[in-house]
């Protein structure tokens, strides 16, 4: 691949080579698609390469075969559509047709004993919101309804985000019983996806204060100082906050779980309410005050562990926080862990080239995208991380 001379240069070329090797895996491969190779080709300049990517990302489209999910599933093909239906215009009828799948899908999510699936961002029906708010194509409400009405009624009741799905499951056996907090799979995750849906799904104002305070009340501050969530809560009427956490348990400080996340889920939150009865200054202000404290103590070495250039958990994920917080609260700190985030990254970007994931979530279209993203480039991409 011919490299050209600057940083921003070798990230583009970076991106073109992943986009090539991507593209013919999948020409040979059998696997749904995955929206990391579409995200990363509509933030680079239009050539052959991410044309060839584009067209091999919808032959995938017809082997979807995940349920209704933003990641893998159905919800992930019309994200995709929405978002190349600005560009190409052959492609707007394709994403409404499966928006209209999508919404008339009979809904297969569990109101009790529920699982991640029943209610999260990544396969569940907070995705599927996010999904349906992508891209430049106007809004339909009508099919926002059905996943933001599960979504609400969960949330009308205590417990309604209890896990009771996962009992000896070997990777998220530990949630059994409790409320998971953070974005990826947690409560943030709704409040999120309901707060950007918010002017176009009536009565959903009560919601988001409804889970904005309930994640307040939740909120603890580390010996590190870090204004953080335990990534598992009780249901119960929280007491007085507890700092005697489970060793490792405030470590991971990223997208999924963690202040980043759930930090921006209550800033969101809390520009939702604006306009409603509510007041949505307490939820700005903690969401500034977690952030600010993160930028403070902030430690790669400590908080970077699983998947550690990734969006999901690792530096890529931070960086794009980061850089929302900086754009869209003036933020001077996250200004400041942006820089370094970008920096730390660019440093391994032969790193991230060599990884054999090529996804959004975990992978080196992910890790490009954001990079790409926090460095100029097209933010519509960003509703499928509850980000704009």
């Amino acid at each position: 691949m011919p490299v050209r001379s600057g940083p921003k240069h070798e990230l583009v070329d970076a991106a073109g080579h992943v986009l090539t090797s991507w593209t013919a895996a999948a020409v040979a491969g059998t696997a749904g698609p995955d929206l990391g190779p579409v995200v990363l080709a509509t933030l680079l300049p239009d050539s052959a390469p991410t044309r060839d990517a584009v067209h091999a990302w919808l032959r995938a489209g017809v082997r979807c075969g995940g349920g209704l999910g933003l990641f893998a599933g159905t919800s992930g093909v019309l994200a995709g559509l929405r978002l190349l239906a600005g560009r190409l215009r052959d492609v707007a009828p394709a994403a409404d047709r499966a928006g209209a799948s999508v919404a008339g899908a009979p809904p297969p999510w569990r109101t009790t004993k529920v699982g991640f699936a029943d209610y999260d961002l990544v396969g569940g029906p907070a995705g599927v919101v996010l999904a349906q708010l992508m891209g430049a194509v106007a809004v339909r409400p009508d099919r926002l309804a059905p996943a933001a009405a599960h979504l609400m009624a969960l949330a009308g009741s205590p417990a309604g985000f209890r896990i009771g799905a996962h009992a000896g499951h070997p990777l998220v056996g530990w949630t059994q019983g409790g409320v998971v907090t953070g974005l990826a799979h947690g409560v943030a995750g709704p409040l999120a996806a309901l707060s950007l849906a918010a002017r176009h799904v009536p009565g959903v104002a009560d919601t988001v204060h409804g889970l904005a305070a309930w994640l307040a009340s939740r909120r603890f501050t580390g010996t590190d100082g870090i204004v953080s969530w335990p990534s598992r809560a009780s249901a119960r009427e929280p007491g007085p906050v507890q700092l005697e956490l489970p060793v490792g348990e405030n470590r991971r400080q990223g997208w999924c779980y963690g202040t980043p996340g759930v930090a921006w889920a209550l800033w969101t939150a809390g520009r939702a309410l604006v306009h409603s009865r509510h007041d949505g200054q307490p939820s700005c202000r903690l969401a500034l005050e977690a952030m600010a404290s993160l930028c403070a103590g902030y430690d790669p070495d400590r908080h970077l562990d699983h998947d550690p250039l990734a969006v999901c958990h690792g530096a890529a994920g931070v960086l794009l926080v980061a850089d929302a917080f900086a754009r869209h609260a003036a933020l001077a700190p996250a200004a400041v862990l942006r820089a370094e985030l970008l920096r730390h990254l660019t440093d391994r970007l032969d790193e991230v080239v060599r990884l054999d994931d090529r996804s959004l979530l975990s992978g080196s279209a992910g890790v490009l995208a954001a990079m790409l993203t926090a460095t100029g480039g097209d933010r519509a991409w960003l509703r499928c991380l509850a980000l704009y």
